[in-house]
């Protein structure tokens, strides 16, 4: 993958572009990790062969002083013997594997029974990687995460981009035009919810197409912003994967007559698209499908291409990291703005929104 030198003599030309250390633990600029509490329970859910575990634990630990750490490993059989999470961990602290055939808050629950570790925690940490969609399926739907808010005064989620952060639904306090509470569940930060809803609902009355749901909880934000438009929209949702989630939240949020569910990878919708919209171009286009340098630059040429002159364009996962699994979103977007393809409305923390010159 290239275009980072590129990239690199034209940093005034992109939007909050941050060059990150890669090498240090992130954290989002509006809260304090409590490091001086007086214990803290770590949780290190499945994560196959991801390599950075032990490295991140190390980072964790190395900033915490005087704290009693217990940490949870799950399914530690999938880490072989790549780690020793004794040697990472700080004297005095304690380290419990939790058995595959057992819940992890139901172990977590019978070690406070039998009075080895505390009944109350001042901060949890989920360490939650993922290498797959189903690892990322699974670590989206623990039951762990509601446990550990009711033994934790505060609960923080560490994922595989090196962000630390207060662990959070969007869509928990999400509502539409009315009030009315959207229910699911969207891989996004508040700020990727609001800027998502907004455009769609602008851009709502014309022809609408979004490449990969995930969990389905994006499909009903921009479900939700056609319906608070009031304006007739037909709405396209692909993904290769249809998790029942999709359709019972969609139904749900009665919102089910908004979206056409499509079970397609996006390349393989493309060809078939000019039957499926008997050769409309599109308004609206929201990009989360494959998150490859590849993948992401065939959406942006492929179904851009198709995308009216003003027509608006939102990417998720546009996070300005040089390195790690979603580089090549940046690499891929930042080409296209180079290129002179596209002007830039509005970015966030995780997405970018941009128009079609």
């Amino acid at each position: 993958m290239d275009g980072w030198d590129d990239i690199r003599k034209h940093r005034n030309l992109l939007p909050s572009l941050t060059w990150w250390d890669s090498n240090k633990l992130l954290f989002r600029h509006d809260f304090r990790l409590p490091f001086k509490c007086k214990n803290m329970l770590i949780v290190i859910g499945r994560s196959g062969k991801v390599s950075f575990a032990g490295e991140k634990l190390k980072r964790i630990t190395s900033l915490i002083k005087d704290t009693a750490i217990y940490l949870f490993l799950e399914d530690p059989d999938a880490y072989g013997n790549q780690f020793d999470f004794t040697a990472d961990m700080p004297d005095g602290n304690h380290i419990y594997r939790l058995p595959a055939d057992t819940p992890v808050s139901a172990s977590i629950a019978k070690h406070m029974k039998d009075g080895k570790i505390p009944l109350r925690f001042e901060a949890s940490i989920l360490f939650a990687p993922y290498t797959s969609y189903d690892d990322m399926l699974y670590i989206c739907q623990l039951p762990i995460v509601d446990y550990l808010k009711t033994i934790s005064d505060a609960v923080y989620t560490l994922d595989n981009r090196n962000l630390l952060m207060p662990y959070s639904d969007p869509l928990e306090d999400y509502r539409d035009i009315a009030g009315k509470r959207i229910f699911g569940f969207a891989s996004l930060t508040n700020e990727d919810v609001k800027l998502l809803h907004k455009y769609a609902r602008l851009a709502s009355g014309g022809l609408m197409v979004e490449l990969g749901r995930f969990l389905g909880g994006s499909t009903n934000i921009i479900a939700s912003a056609i319906r608070d438009s009031g304006k007739k929209t037909e709405f396209h949702s692909f993904d290769p994967l249809l998790p029942e989630s999709v359709h019972k939240t969609l139904a749900k949020n009665a919102l089910a007559d908004y979206a056409i569910i499509h079970k397609v990878a996006s390349r393989e919708a493309y060809e078939t698209w000019g039957a499926i919209s008997g050769g409309k171009e599109i308004d609206f286009l929201f990009i989360d499908a494959d998150h490859s340098y590849e993948g992401v630059t065939f959406d942006l040429t492929s179904w851009g291409s198709i995308v009216k002159k003003g027509g608006v364009i939102i990417a998720h996962d546009y996070c300005n990291f040089p390195e790690g699994g979603l580089a090549g979103v940046d690499v891929a977007i930042n080409n296209a703005l180079l290129d002179g393809k596209f002007e830039v409305l509005e970015s966030c923390y995780a997405s970018i929104a941009v128009r079609k010159k």
